[in-house]
């Protein structure tokens, strides 16, 4: 097509230059036919027209985005509608397809330029952040399964990065130190002494420590544990100032309400200074290992809101109907940061000082009578903002129902995820949805969820439920007979204990 075009533009030139004889220009005589070919869904009959005339293209649909129509006897050449056509031609129908691209979640904050990965990626990009090493990246967001080249993608895919702290450089120590340090000095006035009175007049009671997790004009609302506040006559609120020890009254402080299940309970009082608010954050973006921080106040206000370091030790540990636990049922954070009686209601920040936990109690002793250490439990922040709303709201838990049995830390069912139904409970939110014993439950999300939460476990399908409200819908995605089917919606009934 292109000497074609080249053999136009010269009889053009020789017209200017004989412009006094009339020719007759062969190019512009006859009929030519357009035939056209390629993988598309229409069928496109074959277009007649004068020779040296362009014609209309037709739009057609494949599997891809359609790119244009393409000369059969040269490929780079493509036809458009305001080409004129001399000869006959096949039209190659050509299309283009979305290139997948490779996501990039640094973990700092950082941005990386999608990767376009058609074919299989054999290099990906090497970050750098300050203070700490890459690792290497990760197919999922827990960094439990390294990428591993070349990488083949199908799909959009978001690849995780794993940092570890450069430790080898002297200088990173003493940053991150003076960042622990700013941090506790940011977060250390949201934790308070609370001092539980029984009986005013023999001065009997016991010490506690509470966070302050809200502030509305001069009023703060303060979480704790419930056996901090079980069987207070009075209370009191110890607060420090350049290591000073002073009291909030009872008259100020007012309760709101507590729930021994959790062993959380709420009070707020009111005071005209300023007190720092712990910012919770999500416990399901917590890792094993991650350093922790326990700011409380250990055997009394001698030692007011000291700060211990430890590490995450386990996310997932359960604990119903234990020996010296009361009425506590559920799963906490456990950590190795040194508490003591004293500590109970007393925070677990990150090293960022976000508020992850609340300190509950610590295992220092095993039947046989031997000493233990490093065995602390906190309640996590999903769970003290579920049963803080509804303290708040109305005074006591309502928890919401799903209403199958199931194995907390065992699989019956062959697989190595997800939750195998034992037993489903009659009139209940899961016997609405259909679920049958033996079905594994992998997922759940209820109606103000974005997506299916993914549930490894009993925990987490059963913390996905309770930080859900009675009556909200839900549904569940569950594998049947090697099905993955994902239920209707049916509203959250009411937990069997609650109810009147």
């Amino acid at each position: 097509m292109r000497a074609i075009k080249y053999l136009l533009l010269v009889t053009v030139i020789s017209l200017g230059l004989w412009g006094c004889e009339t020719l007759d220009d062969p190019l512009n005589s006859g009929n030519v036919t357009v035939t056209f070919t390629g993988e598309y869904s229409e069928t496109i009959a074959p277009i007649t027209t004068q020779a040296g005339t362009p014609i209309d293209l037709p739009e057609v649909t494949g599997d891809s985005a359609f790119l244009g129509w393409f000369d059969a006897d040269n490929m780079r050449y493509e036809l458009t509608p305001f080409d004129p056509v001399f000869e006959d031609v096949t039209l190659v129908a050509q299309f283009v397809s979305d290139p997948v691209r490779i996501l990039y979640d640094r973990g700092d904050g950082g941005y990386i330029e999608p990767t376009l990965a058609d074919d299989p990626v054999e290099t990906l990009p090497t970050p750098t952040r300050e203070n700490f090493l890459f690792a290497g990246w990760y197919l999922d967001p827990n960094l439990q399964e390294a990428v591993e080249l070349p990488l083949t993608v199908e799909e959009e895919t978001t690849l995780y990065a794993s940092w570890r702290f450069n430790g080898s450089n002297s200088l990173n120590i003493l940053e991150y130190e003076q960042s622990i340090i700013n941090m506790v000095e940011e977060v250390r006035t949201s934790v308070l002494g609370i001092s539980n009175i029984i009986d005013p007049d023999l001065g009997t009671g016991s010490n506690g420590s509470g966070v302050i997790y809200r502030k509305e004009g001069d009023t703060y609302w303060v979480v704790t544990n419930h056996h901090v506040l079980e069987d207070f006559t009075e209370l009191e609120i110890i607060y420090e100032r350049n290591d000073l020890i002073f009291t909030i009254e009872n008259d100020a402080i007012e309760f709101i309400g507590s729930d021994p299940t959790t062993d959380i309970g709420v009070i707020t009082f009111t005071s005209s200074l300023d007190f720092a608010v712990a910012e919770f954050t999500d416990y399901y973006d917590l890792q094993l290992g991650q350093y922790v921080y326990a700011v409380g106040s250990p055997l009394g206000f001698q030692y007011f809101n000291s700060v211990n370091q430890g590490i995450i030790s386990g996310l997932s540990r359960f604990f119903e109907n234990s020996s010296g636990l009361g009425e506590f049922a559920g799963f906490v954070i456990q950590h190795d940061a040194a508490i003591n009686p004293g500590n109970s209601g007393g925070a677990l920040f990150t090293s960022a000082g976000e508020f992850i936990g609340i300190n509950t109690f610590k295992i220092d002793s095993s039947p046989t009578g031997r000493n233990l250490e490093g065995l602390g439990f906190a309640v996590p922040s999903n769970t003290i903002t579920r049963v803080t709303r509804d303290l708040e709201e109305f005074g006591e838990v309502r928890r919401p129902f799903f209403g199958i049995s199931s194995a907390v830390i065992v699989s019956s069912c062959d697989q190595d995820f997800g939750v195998c139904v034992q037993a489903v409970v009659e009139d209940s939110s899961a016997e609405a949805l259909g679920i049958l014993e033996g079905d594994v439950i992998i997922g759940f999300q209820n109606d103000a969820m974005d997506e299916m939460f993914r549930t490894n476990n009993f925990e987490q399908l059963r913390e996905a439920i309770l930080n859900s409200r009675v009556g909200q819908p839900a549904r569940v995605e569950i594998i049947r007979d090697g099905e993955t089917i994902i239920t209707d919606y049916a509203p959250l009934v009411l937990h069997p204990d609650d109810r009147d």
